[in-house]
């Protein structure tokens, strides 16, 4: 399985759809694992690279319709040990390398 780290560098190649506004709302030691954070008419959206998941909601998303909701979601994160999603980027990415 790879480090943390390593998910961590990685997700930072899909980081096209980053709001910086949005980002001023998460914990700074949690910024390293989003890979995406937007604002749309539902309210504040974040997504976590795979192998991490947001404790509040025990999954990549975390959403809120106010600021505080949102705050209160995205404030925790830890590893996700059996992420399907981690197996599925770990093979395209070797895939990439490989082919690259």
């Amino acid at each position: 399985m790879l480090a943390l780290e390593t998910r961590k560098t990685m997700a930072r190649c899909k980081e096209d759809h980053i709001d910086p506004t949005v980002m001023r709302y998460i914990p700074k030691k949690v910024q390293p694992y989003i890979m995406c954070a937007e604002k749309d008419i539902d309210g504040y959206w974040a997504y976590c690279v795979p192998g991490a998941k947001f404790i509040a909601t025990d999954c990549h998303t975390a959403h809120g319709e106010t600021v505080a909701e949102f705050k209160n979601d995205v404030r925790w994160i830890k590893e996700w040990e059996n992420d399907p999603e981690l197996d599925r980027m770990i093979e395209r990415y070797e895939r990439r390398n490989v082919n690259g």
